[in-house]
């Protein structure tokens, strides 16, 4: 649901790659990862690994991280 928080964690022991990025619901269900071209940069911006869920899309869904600790919030569409 747009505006649900999930939880970025590093996954720094994951086989296929070490920078890889889990994304979990707040009830702790892993839906998926940060694409790998984005993980490392993301991994290393994350200030509080905090994001929301924004909309569903055809390869998977689109999220809003913080950066900064700041409160998440959704665009205006």
């Amino acid at each position: 649901m747009p505006g649900e928080p999930v939880e970025l964690r590093r996954e720094p022991k994951n086989s296929a790659d070490s920078r890889a990025i889990g994304v979990y619901s707040m009830r702790d269900v892993h839906i998926g990862y940060i694409q790998a071209e984005y993980a490392q940069w993301i991994g290393g911006q994350i200030a509080v690994e905090r994001a929301i869920f924004q909309r569903a899309a055809t390869f998977g869904a689109v999220i809003r991280p913080t950066f900064d600790g700041s409160t998440r919030v959704l665009p205006v569409e």
